[in-house]
């Protein structure tokens, strides 16, 4: 293995991609090395480096990868279920606020036809959400 090319925990040097993001192209043998470096932006070089990896640390790398996704299988916690669904609802009244709002303004436009000056400036999301103070809980 090329030391040069991948950390000791497992991460590609110059990248954020682990041999554990890797793992489900690794672990299928129809894929090539030069599909799953284009697939996740990494050279071929670097995907050999991490198969490399996983052949000489295959007990850690398994153990670390079941964790992984047992850890994905169980989905986020019921308070981040709540925090998703409350910060979706204020989204989605954000989205029906500009439908309103361009509703108007195509009605004002057919009042102003012919005058230079058109509304058009609408605020980011980020901006309605503070002008409307919009509770959105971030956490603890």
């Amino acid at each position: 293995m090329d030391s040069h090319l991948i950390h000791d925990d497992g991460r590609l040097v110059g990248t954020r991609v682990t041999v554990y993001h890797l793992m489900p192209y690794l672990l299928n043998p129809s894929c090539a090395e030069n599909e799953i470096a284009r697939l996740n932006g990494v050279t071929t070089e670097q995907v050999a480096a991490a198969r490399a990896y996983v052949l000489n640390h295959p007990d850690e790398v398994l153990a670390q990868h079941l964790r992984i996704e047992e850890r994905i299988a169980s989905g986020n916690p019921p308070e981040v279920v709540e925090r998703l669904r409350k910060a979706h609802e204020v989204f989605l009244r954000f989205r029906q606020w500009i439908k309103l709002r361009e509703e108007l303004d195509a009605r004002e436009l057919a009042e102003l036809e012919g005058e230079d000056e058109i509304p058009t400036d609408y605020p980011s999301f980020r901006k309605w959400l503070a002008e409307a103070r919009h509770p959105v809980t971030t956490g603890p």
